[in-house]
């Protein structure tokens, strides 16, 4: 994963943060669910440390588009 955090094992979860916040927000919480789930926490686009926005393009779909990127990559 290009920007973000995988740990556990189990039946995968997406965690993904608000606002233009980063996966770090979820430490705590990846701790606990990564006993019982496979849990991939990203940093969506336009956040420190996640790919760039392109502002010609709607925000939303550029993070729709990564998530989907994210999900494929992890298989």
């Amino acid at each position: 994963m290009e920007a973000g955090w995988r740990s556990g094992s189990g039946p995968r979860l997406l965690l993904l943060h608000s606002g233009f916040h980063t996966w770090v927000e979820f430490r705590r919480l990846i701790d606990l669910l990564s006993e019982d789930f496979d849990v991939l926490a990203t940093t969506q686009p336009g956040s420190v440390g996640g790919p760039p926005l392109d502002v010609r393009r709607p925000m939303l779909e550029q993070h729709a588009d990564y998530v989907e990127t994210v999900l494929d990559g992890a298989g």
